[in-house]
């Protein structure tokens, strides 16, 4: 008796595409490099001026959520910074505020 042959019951890898693979092994797919729908940035690096020292630095936020509120300390003069960050409007504008914390 012969041993069964693998590559006659599956196909090569190379007839597969994206689409099928998720669906093989119960994948959603969330991002797929490649696809215009899918080429969004998922975060954005802006730059915050300081309020204590005005010297900037970049921060990155993400796009893919609701409105953000945090507090970061300036990595010049550690002054304590409350950002708070909006995503795009409906024509592609970002909205970050920045005050100081105390």
């Amino acid at each position: 008796m012969g041993s069964p042959n693998p590559s006659a019951q599956t196909p090569p890898i190379s007839t597969f595409n994206a689409e099928q693979i998720d669906l093989m092994y119960g994948l959603d797919p969330i991002y797929e490099p490649g696809q215009q729908a899918r080429q969004c940035p998922l975060t954005v690096w802006l730059e915050v001026c300081c309020p204590h020292c005005w010297r900037s630095y970049g921060s990155e936020f993400e796009l893919g959520s609701d409105s953000e509120i945090r507090i970061e300390d300036c990595p010049q003069c550690c002054g304590a910074i409350e950002l708070q960050f909006q995503p795009e409007d409906e024509h592609g504008h970002y909205r970050l505020d920045v005050n100081r914390a105390y």
